[in-house]
């Protein structure tokens, strides 16, 4: 009952590939395309508990002794200190009891501080703006309630106990929420000053930028677009930027069109990027994949890196176009060629399953591992899915798995957070903790996650929590899960008690429409729960036409076991054939059929041979006994007393209940020893 679903690609680089349960198959998406900073160098290991303390505005290395001042203060230094200060704070916040409100606040000032680093780094770098110092002030705040949150953290650690259970972790819980609570109102105050400054920014460079047009508008007569330079349009674009995302101003999708399209008339790739999008998802324009396709296509002609990506997504998609994977793979090879981190993964996924060319699993994982190595979260749950699985010439390593999908969790990976939570409750890769599993598919679910939330549904059924477990199985449907709707359909098939108390009361018309829901998503066991329905349920429902339309799927693309057993069976028994007429309800099940003349056609005995070996190869013990069936009969195969007695030892040593009647039977008969 866990989820294994596939969600949608949209123009923010999201898309998914399969989930790991039940199929073992990994899910590589993630969030909205973010922009990592990849500054190298190293910084200050600030979980060390011999960092010293602040000193108003002075900084004391402990190597050197040294105060520094906070001007000195690097960017790339507080974003590693959050990220240690999120690691450490996950283990604290599982006994924190609060849904995960501690945690949560730190991961999403992570998350921000992450967005907007190269925004910060922009203006710092402009030393001569009048705001500057601000600025720093407000840096090395969030820095210094970073760092006294960090200390208190690795402390804590230092005193758990051997059972891992922090002795005072629960006595602390005020004094770490008003840590998380200080974080967060030197986030709140960062950002204020940061938009302020934008404002200030923006306003200039588009006034400077409007009065050259407005310029050359009065020499001409009109503007002539050739004569204003790139920087010009690259102050129109940031202006077009403030509008489409109400940076210091009220958003204005119109506004934001019109900056663009007068930057994209100068020739700045970007602005033909953003009008793509905006006319993709109908922003201040009417939906147009035509104008779409155009600009972007423009806009990559120019080298743009986002467009390339945009075009690959749109033809591996077949946005406004026809699927073309050959082509989505020349986009994003361009793109990944150029460093853009998400075109690096999309490759690398195009490669791993051999769309638009032969699968080649060692080029996919160097562009996974190539993007992961630039910190982007994307990347690195797809490396983690890689050693899951043992992709490649790596043998399957869940220890590694799980440090890639924690390193991926840690940027607010929902997929990430997701694997998480099927490694804890598998126990693979880390020791099974079913708590644990419960609270990654919780905060993944709180990130919208389909398959999250359905697997938190799940938890919640096994602790017999049944209403929210319901809603948490309608609202995973309503994400995309095929896997929810399925669960809701095994619920109504069945009913639901808690011991003698009716939660849900049985309700076959409900059970069949959440499996049609599943089944139109490829869901096989909501296939083949159909398939048995029309052909075994009640009489006025019966219909083996219609069983056959959802089994065949199930047994051809799901290439599953028990869908060709069961056509195999529905073959032998002559319950479909090639010139089928709708018949009365036939009564009963499969195996009161088979050992009754109620055919509607001539037994198709080569037919249901060939479906039986297919399960055989899946190792059906059913299968084993149908055709040990045959050969005793000599039903469409020379009659074999012993290949049957074969055959029906197969599935005995399986545990098949009829197999081993039947072996008891031969040797009652002496047919066997």
């Amino acid at each position: 009952m866990k989820d294994i679903s596939k969600s949608l690609t949209d123009f923010q680089h999201i898309f998914e590939a399969e989930n790991m349960k039940n199929s073992t198959k990994l899910n590589y998406t993630s969030k909205p395309n973010l922009k990592v900073d990849t500054t190298e160098g190293k910084a200050t290991d600030l979980s060390s508990p011999n960092y010293m303390n602040y000193d108003e505005n002075k900084i004391i290395i402990p190597e050197t002794n040294q105060k520094l001042d906070f001007k000195c203060l690097e960017v790339e230094e507080i974003f590693q200190l959050l990220k240690k200060t999120c690691l450490n704070a996950s283990q604290a916040a599982r006994n924190l009891n609060d849904d995960g409100k501690f945690y949560k606040t730190l991961i999403e000032v992570k998350d921000s501080f992450l967005v907007r680093a190269k925004e910060i780094k922009s203006f710092r770098n402009n030393e001569r703006d009048d705001n500057i110092n601000d600025l720093n002030q407000r840096l090395f705040d969030l820095h210094r309630v970073c760092w006294n949150l960090n200390n208190k953290l690795v402390k804590i650690s230092a005193q758990r106990s051997p059972l891992g259970q922090s002795t005072k972790i629960l006595l602390n819980k005020k004094k770490l929420v008003a840590f998380a609570n200080e974080i967060h109102e030197a986030w709140i105050s960062l950002m204020l000053q940061l938009a302020m400054m934008l404002a200030d920014k923006s306003t200039k460079d588009a006034t400077d930028a409007s009065v050259h047009v407005a310029q050359l508008a009065i020499a001409t007569g009109s503007p002539d677009w050739k004569d204003i330079s790139l920087d010009d349009a690259g102050k129109l674009y940031t202006q077009g930027d403030k509008f489409l995302f109400g940076y210091g101003f009220p958003q204005s999708y119109d506004l934001a069109y019109k900056r663009y399209q007068a930057a994209a008339n100068a020739g700045f790739p970007e602005a033909f990027n953003m009008l793509g999008m905006m006319h993709e998802n109908g922003l201040g324009q009417k939906r147009d994949m035509n104008l779409a396709l155009q600009n972007y296509r423009e806009a990559a002609s120019k080298n743009c890196l986002d467009a390339l990506n945009n075009l690959g997504r749109i033809y591996q998609n077949g946005l406004g176009c026809s699927v073309d994977y050959g082509t989505a793979q020349e986009y994003y090879t361009k793109a990944a060629e150029g460093g853009h981190l998400d075109a690096m993964v999309n490759i690398g996924y195009l490669l791993e399953h051999g769309l638009g060319s032969s699968a080649n699993s060692e080029a996919s994982f160097h562009w996974y591992n190539t993007a992961a190595e630039k910190g982007y979260a994307k990347a690195e749950n797809a490396v983690g899915s890689c050693y899951y699985k043992g992709l490649v010439s790596l043998k399957k390593n869940p220890e590694e798995a799980v440090k890639w999908f924690r390193k991926s969790s840690l940027q607010g990976n929902s997929h990430a957070m997701n694997n998480l939570g099927i490694c804890y409750e598998e126990g693979l890769g880390v020791s099974k903790d079913l708590g644990i599993a419960k609270q990654y598919y919780k905060e993944s679910a709180l990130l919208m996650h389909p398959s999250a939330t359905n697997n938190y549904g799940y938890m919640l059924l096994l602790e017999h929590d049944y209403d929210e477990a319901i809603k948490n199985f309608h609202m995973s449907m309503h994400l995309g899960s095929a896997e929810g709707a399925f669960n809701l359909g095994n619920l109504y098939e069945n009913g639901c008690y808690h011991y003698s108390e009716l939660i849900l009361s049985t309700d076959l018309d409900m059970a069949i429409k959440y499996y049609k829901i599943a089944a139109k998503k490829n869901h096989v066991q909501a296939q083949i729960r159909l398939g048995i329905i029309y052909l075994t349920g009640p009489q006025q429902i019966q219909s083996p036409e219609i069983a056959l339309q959802y089994l065949t799927p199930a047994a051809e693309e799901g290439d599953n076991g028990d869908a060709q057993n069961l056509i195999g069976q529905m073959k032998e028994l002559g319950l479909v054939g090639s010139n089928y007429q709708e018949q009365p309800g036939l009564g009963g099940s499969l195996n009161s059929l088979k050992s009754s003349n109620n055919t509607l056609f001539q037994p198709d005995y080569k037919s249901s041979k060939v479906w039986y070996q297919k399960a055989l190869l899946k190792g059906h013990l059913g299968a084993m006994y149908n055709m040990g069936s045959l050969y005793e009969q000599g039903n469409g195969v020379e009659r074999d007393i012993e290949k049957a007695a074969l055959y029906f030892q197969m599935g005995a040593k399986g545990g098949h209940k009829e197999s081993t009647l039947k072996i008891e039977e031969y040797k009652t008969l002496r047919i066997l020893e």
